[in-house]
């Protein structure tokens, strides 16, 4: 009697957590990290079944410090770590002393008795946090992993910090990151979570970048033709960035150059020694040997030596080598003014020594519109050409060389002064670039205005965009705030200040429409609580062929990291390029923003109407997109044999993308995308339809049962023109069965997955449908908006069937739906859907209704204009030689 009184405790749904047993971190079956510092400790949260939280407990004050967290027990890893100051790339390994310097993230498969056992497989992901005024990451040294956290100033020490480490397991890993992600926002309360946020609504409409058109020479008669050369290949863009080059900017002079000098100067005690080891001996030689040199060397023998030794020496040297040091030593004594004075005057680098000094557009930028009016212009743009949204480009700190000091025109248009701040990088992020201690930044140093007045600043700018019509913002450089905390109380403080109120501004002015840029350091991204979009990766580099397949892996693998955080941008790419359609089926199945940089006139509408619709819009997958769990832990771009799978949701079916992207990869001891030389030419790799997280789901949400779900996979072969390579074709699948797949060098097959809907005719016969969207596009599911199927009674005397298939349809083109009648051939409806015509946002979206009938049924059609966006198909079987024909009724 008492046992059927007592209440069983209900089992929790999940527990995520790990446990540490004397030094070891373990789940309740595998060891994760064996040899766990003590001065790590777990916290015992019972409440929190997400993962485990780990303080930091030390023995006195200090503003950086080293902590082991252990040997790490694995099969594979995959780290997030940082490739310069500005970005993160992903890195592959299987020990402790392969986890590179600057990890913010890893991704630990911990059972390799399983592998290829998805629901038997176990993954851990381990965080470094942010905790009061320090940072952390992971690095490793002799085989062990260590925790480093450093606050970047003397200023900000500490001796215990709470939250500064999350490790959480899980048999799902995108269950495990978002799960995870939610609980380090829900506990650090510094960010949202990416599923709280609103994606702004251009990531929906194509978009063109005057970057790589015009850098920063951009000018009003240029954006017109870009704007007209695109819409009349009928792919409009609806969405305008003007990049760098339309702000008011200048180099040091008058009262800033003073500070900049003072910046600058070199102390004698540093400078004397060099001067008399180094300086005082080339300068007697060179002139003792001017005559010969000049006559090989007419541009100077000392510049040519410099360049030679530091292009073919320095720039590719390891962190910690001699020459390295040495490089460091000189520039930032003896030859830091005239380094500075080359860097100023090069075309390459000249505009990162430049400081804002205006909120308002240039002189030089206004004379090139018509009538000299920027709100005038971007009206003109938006009327006349149906632009929905015009951003404009500027640096976190008003420009790349911050705000200039004591200018007249800033005190009158930005509100604020500004002080030179001299750049003080990390130790940590100076194993990764040690470029940083002569870069343009750090010998002009960055003006700086003071940490109070910063709303000031971008309500200055922000409230003079919007007034001109400007309706958002693309925010880069905003890394080079970590630089700046080492007299302000350390790098996050500093950081999070100017992100918070340049958050606030954006939601203030532009609603929230803002592309986060060069964003990558915990410090920027554990930051963003309104925001909701940030570049995934660094740039697609039109010129640098080793970097046109390594940017593909990198904006996939990074938005496991990025995307739990934000809406990860994949950035622009160029529609008439080698690896145009490479990059172009990369956004398709990416979920992020289309958009290009092409110079005007010089498009490729064949790829381009793959992607954009008549009106201008595009068939954006719902979620990020990231790789498949069976090339998670492969090293797509230099392994030789695996190929890179990309999965991603539309509203009613999956999309795939597979892609061979060996061949070269970012070099961290060289810094620098570097070629193989040896080449995979043909790769092999296998499509289920399981491979599209969630169908189960899906196929649950509509009405039929996991267990006895079926697919309808269309493979779409593409080649590096953008036409297809093969015949469009469709498998039938089920959950565990795949398709071979083999891509040549750099080229791309995409995969819609579709569920197989089953119905009885009155006959008692079976019929299969599936739909997959308009063929003609990248990503062909992302037209059907809605997908169900109901049924019907047969009233006495009537022949109709009782399946009815109900479809919503976006777009032009032709809309593929696979049917099957049992005991007959399988056919492939083909719809022409307004081809020709060209809609507005609203009439885009047609009601498509398709009727599947008895045989020898006809379906008379009304009469009326509408039937050009609302089609219905009779679907007819008869006999005519032993085959099956399809009758179309219009």
């Amino acid at each position: 009697r008492r046992s059927r009184t007592m209440q069983k405790a209900k089992a929790p749904e999940f527990d995520h957590r790990v446990f540490t047993d004397k030094n070891a971190i373990k789940d309740k079956v595998h060891t994760i990290l064996d040899g766990k510092s003590s001065n790590l400790v777990a916290q015992d949260d019972s409440a929190e079944l997400r993962g485990t939280f780990f303080d930091l407990k030390m023995t006195k004050e200090s503003d950086i410090f080293h902590v082991e967290i252990g040997s790490l027990n694995c099969d594979r890893f995959l780290a997030v770590c940082r490739q310069k100051l500005w970005w993160v790339i992903p890195v592959w390994g299987s020990k402790s002393d392969e986890i590179p310097a600057e990890t913010q993230f890893l991704l630990v498969h911990i059972d390799n008795k399983s592998k290829g056992d998805y629901k038997q497989e176990k993954y851990a992901l381990i965080l470094p946090l942010l905790s009061n005024n320090f940072r952390s990451c992971l690095e490793s040294t002799r085989g062990r992993t260590y925790l480093r956290v450093e606050s970047g100033s003397k200023q900000a020490k500490a001796q215990q910090l709470a939250n500064i480490l999350f490790i959480s397991v899980s048999s799902d890993p995108y269950q495990l990151l978002e799960r995870g992600f939610k609980a380090v926002a829900d506990r650090m309360g510094t960010f949202a979570h990416r599923t709280t946020k609103k994606v702004p609504d251009s990531l929906n409409d194509f978009g063109w970048c005057t970057w790589d058109a015009f850098y920063s020479e951009v000018g009003g008669a240029g954006i017109m033709e870009g704007v007209e050369a695109l819409s009349a290949g009928r792919t409009p863009p609806r969405v305008l960035i003007i990049d760098d080059g339309w702000q008011d900017t200048t180099h040091d002079e008058g009262a800033g150059s003073a500070q900049q000098r003072a910046v600058t100067k070199v102390p004698m005690w540093a400078s004397l020694p060099l001067k008399i080891a180094v300086a005082w001996p080339v300068r007697v030689l060179h002139g003792l040997f001017k005559p010969l040199w000049y006559t090989f060397f007419p541009d100077g023998i000392r510049s040519w030596a410099v360049w030679r030794y530091y292009s073919s020496v320095v720039s590719i040297a390891p962190h910690s080598s001699f020459h390295v040091w040495l490089w460091g030593t000189l520039s930032t004594t003896i030859f830091k003014l005239s380094l500075l004075d080359t860097l100023t005057n090069s075309a390459n680098t000249g505009d990162f020594t430049k400081r804002l000094r205006s909120s308002k557009a240039s002189p030089r930028f206004l004379s090139t519109l018509e009538g000299g009016d920027f709100k005038t212009f971007v009206n003109t743009i938006k009327t006349e050409h149906n632009v929905k949204y015009v951003y404009c480009w500027h640096a976190l700190l008003g420009y790349w060389g911050g705000v200039h000091p004591n200018h007249v025109a800033c005190n009158q248009t930005l509100a604020v002064e500004s002080t030179i701040t001299k750049t003080s990088p990390m130790k940590g992020i100076l194993k990764v670039e040690p470029q940083l201690k002569w870069d343009p930044l750090s010998l002009n140093g960055i003006g700086m205005p003071p940490i109070d007045k910063i709303d000031s600043l971008y309500d200055s700018m922000h409230s003079y965009l919007a007034s001109c019509a400007v309706d958002g913002v693309k925010v880069d450089a905003q890394a080079m705030a970590t630089m700046l905390g080492s007299e302000r109380g350390g790098s996050l403080q500093t950081t999070s200040k100017f992100i918070k109120a340049m958050e606030k501004s954006v939601v203030k002015h532009f609603k929230g429409h803002c592309i986060n840029c060069m964003c990558h350091p915990t410090e920027c991204l554990y930051s963003y609580t309104d925001t909701a979009v940030a570049r995934a990766s660094d740039d697609f580099y039109p010129r640098d062929g080793g970097s046109h397949t390594t940017h593909i892996a990198n904006v996939a693998y990074n938005s496991l990291f990025i995307g739990e955080i934000v809406q990860p941008d994949w950035d622009m790419f160029q529609s008439n390029h080698q690896v145009a359609a490479l990059h172009a089926a990369a956004r398709a199945v990416g979920g992020c923003a289309v958009y290009v940089s092409d110079h005007p006139g010089n498009h490729d509408f064949n790829i381009l109407q793959r992607l954009v619709l008549p009106d201008g819009s595009v068939l954006r997958a719902e979620l990020p997109g990231r790789p498949t769990r069976d090339c998670l832990f492969s090293d797509v771009t230099a392994d030789g044999q695996s190929a890179l799978k990309i999965w991603n949701r539309n509203k009613c079916n999956g999309v795939l993308g597979a892609f061979n992207v060996q061949g070269s990869t970012w070099d961290r001891a060289a810094r620098r995308n570097w070629i193989h030389s040896w080449s995979t030419d043909t790769l092999h790799c296998q499509v289920r339809p399981t491979d599209v997280e969630g169908m189960l789901a899906l196929a649950e949400k509509m009405g039929i049962k996991s267990n006895a779900a079926r697919w309808a996979m269309l493979a779409m072969h593409w080649q590096a023109n953008g036409m297809p390579k093969k015949t469009p074709r469709v498998h039938l699948l089920g959950s565990e069965e795949a398709v071979k797949v083999e891509l040549a060098k750099k080229e791309v097959s995409t995969f819609t997955v579709s569920v197989v809907h089953a119905g009885r005719k009155s006959t008692g016969r079976l019929i299969d449908w599936a739909a997959f969207g308009i063929e003609d596009m990248f990503n062909p599911g992302g037209a059907i908006l809605e997908e169900g199927v109901s049924e019907r009674k047969e009233g006495e005397g009537q022949r109709w069937a009782n399946l009815d298939a109900k479809l919503l349809v976006k777009g032009v083109g032709k809309l593929l739906i696979y049917c099957q009648v049992a005991r007959a051939r399988a056919f492939l409806l083909s719809l022409h859907v307004d081809r020709g015509v060209t809609l507005s946002p609203l009439l885009s979206v047609a009601p498509l209704l398709l009727s599947l009938f008895r045989e020898d049924d006809c379906f008379p059609l009304p009469s009326s204009s509408c039937i050009v966006f609302c089609c219905f198909c009779s679907a007819l079987r008869k006999r005519r030689r032993g085959m099956n024909s399809l009758r179309m009724l219009w």
